[in-house]
């Protein structure tokens, strides 16, 4: 084989492998043969077992598809999961972040404005602490009076700066308050994860049993073996039944994934 069609080989492999669906090709449908045999197997068959194990195989192809179908919805369930839960994250980390920006934009325009007055009232002090060491009264008395009147202006300044602050405090704490009320809902996120692994590990083991009775009601079929055809098809219904079962809970919680989501943006956005 030349080297051009061992790499055209190798990207039809790969394609094949990497094509959505792939991995999860239906299991119960007959090669070539093994739907001659099974056809081989009917026609020799009395007619009520024919009947039987038509309507058997009919159920299964059945059950297979629906299964197929409830994978197909719990992926794109759980693709929107992830997208909206951390968009309902960013949400929660944004709640009134605009009223505390400008909160804190005047708080800071406060401390920024007043600046000159604090360092003012600094300085004054400074040279009336110097002005009593040398003990001349009326440089004393007259800075002392400037200081007074300073103190007054200052203090007004303090208590609006420090309404400012208390504003934006309550303004955090009620943001925080709301954050923490809106996370609420998706703490039961964490509890369902492992469940939901739990359900896929029960559908791939009734999912493998299947495989192997599958092989075995082709065995039965290929010696025209009607009797153990049914019986292996009666219990690969069951098998089947149990895996929809699991995959149906996977639904039903990535459902409950979807509501928990669905509650926290509600009250992120209360």
């Amino acid at each position: 084989m030349s080297k051009r069609w061992r790499i055209l080989a190798v990207a039809t492999i790969l394609w094949a492998v990497l094509l959505p669906g792939a991995a999860n090709a239906a299991t119960y449908t007959f090669s070539a043969a093994g739907k001659i045999a099974y056809e081989k197997m009917n026609a020799s068959a009395e007619t009520a077992v024919r009947t039987r194990i038509q309507a058997q195989y009919a159920e299964l192809q059945s059950l297979e598809m629906k299964g197929e179908e409830t994978d197909k919805r719990t992926y794109e369930l759980h693709d929107r999961n992830e997208l909206a839960l951390k968009a309902v994250k960013l949400r929660i980390k944004a709640i009134d972040e605009a009223a505390i920006a400008k909160l804190d934009g005047q708080v800071k325009s406060a401390q920024a404005k007043y600046k000159p007055l604090f360092d003012s009232y600094t300085a004054l002090n400074k040279r009336a602490e110097a002005a009593r060491k040398l003990k001349n009264k009326e440089v004393n008395a007259a800075l002392k009076l400037q200081t007074d009147i300073m103190k007054v202006t200052v203090q007004l300044a303090r208590d609006d700066i420090r309404a400012k602050q208390d504003k934006l405090k309550l303004a955090k704490n009620a943001a925080a308050s709301k954050a923490k009320r809106a996370k609420e809902p998706l703490a039961a996120i964490d509890s369902y994860k492992p469940r939901i692994q739990a359900e896929k590990r029960a559908a791939s083991t009734a999912k493998s049993a299947g495989k192997t009775l599958w092989s075995s009601f082709n065995a039965a079929a290929k010696k025209s073996n009607s009797a153990d055809a049914s019986s292996h098809l009666a219990g690969l219904l069951k098998l089947a039944g149990q895996t929809n079962a699991a995959k149906q809970n996977q639904y039903a919680l990535e459902q409950k994934i979807a509501d928990a989501i669905a509650r926290a943006e509600t009250l992120a956005a209360a």
